[in-house]
């Protein structure tokens, strides 16, 4: 779809409960594919979750307003806030709610698997594990 940045609708107070359902629905989605560990309460904000995927430590985390993010778990260089691997945001357009990346870009559902592998792949391929 490729939104931009100015067609982009301010979130207002009434849309909370929908990122947070929409988040939910995302969560339900990402764990049919990927084996998500609980790291934090199942009723507590953010949702947390470790994954080991091909031997690298990770972290999952969804958040109440519409965000989902895949991180180093463990790492010496990054210890405070690792910078993500995977990152999806939801943009609000003409009242509708898109998963988009840090580009603007709709990322459909249907093409999470394979838009998360590609991006944990580039990181292993490309760091010094």
């Amino acid at each position: 779809m490729g939104q931009s940045e100015e067609n982009r609708e301010r979130l207002l107070e009434n849309d909370f409960p929908i990122l947070e359902n929409l988040t939910l629905e995302m969560e339900s989605r990402v764990k049919e594919f990927l084996q998500l560990v609980p790291i934090s309460a199942v009723n507590e904000w953010p949702h947390r979750y470790s994954l080991e995927f091909e031997g690298v430590e990770l972290e999952v985390i969804f958040s109440q307003m519409g965000s989902f993010t895949i991180r180093l778990s463990k790492s010496e260089r990054y210890r405070r806030n690792p910078p993500p691997l995977f990152y999806l945001s939801i943009g609000k357009y003409s009242n509708q709610y898109i998963w988009e990346d840090l580009n603007g870009k709709n990322i459909p559902l249907a093409d999470l698997p394979n838009q998360i592998n590609i991006a944990i792949h580039y990181y292993i391929q490309n760091s010094e594990i």
